[in-house]
């Protein structure tokens, strides 16, 4: 049915079920989930964040709108963390004091964008482009992925303790 192991996501097979999928994650395409709805912006979290881990890139949120008058957010878009390219002007900065950032946006189309209707108070896919202009990271090395790294808080301390190059957190 799914590809996807349940133990990474416990809301896995609710998400699937609520938007009445029964394929796998490499064969979920724009159709499959435009137009669908789902209770909650944490269930289209949740779906979006393990579809990205099995399907092999990292998400990030890109925008969300929220009401002037009471914050409440009422539109977010994730897209793959590869969307967009670096600005021109920090490319070429004559005074530069550090190094350049390494080059890692390629303009990759892949997103989700979901509303939330003012009447029902779901919340609708928008628009979903699973499509990406770049190489997938193979499932074995997702756990090295920024969105994906895990380590215990007691090893992070450790290791900057020890003079190690200290690694950031999510």
């Amino acid at each position: 049915m799914t590809d996807v192991d349940i133990a990474s996501n416990s809301h896995w097979q609710e998400i699937l079920d609520t938007l009445q999928l029964s394929k796998s994650v490499a064969k979920i395409d724009a159709h499959d989930i435009e137009g669908k709805e789902m209770v909650s912006l944490k269930m289209w979290e949740a779906f979006y964040y393990t579809y990205a881990r099995w399907k092999g890139f990292s998400p990030r949120i890109d925008d969300t709108k929220s009401r002037k008058s009471d914050g409440e957010i009422y539109i977010r878009r994730w897209v793959c963390n590869k969307e967009g390219f670096q600005k021109e002007e920090f490319l070429n900065m004559p005074d530069r004091m550090k190094r350049p950032k390494e080059i890692t946006r390629c303009g990759c189309q892949a997103a989700l964008r979901i509303l939330r209707l003012q009447k029902t108070y779901l919340w609708r896919c928008q628009e979903f482009v699973p499509f990406h202009n770049h190489d997938l990271v193979i499932p074995s090395q997702m756990q090295f992925t920024r969105a994906n790294r895990e380590v215990p808080k007691a090893q992070n301390i450790a290791l900057n303790r020890s003079g190690a190059i200290p690694i950031p957190p999510k």
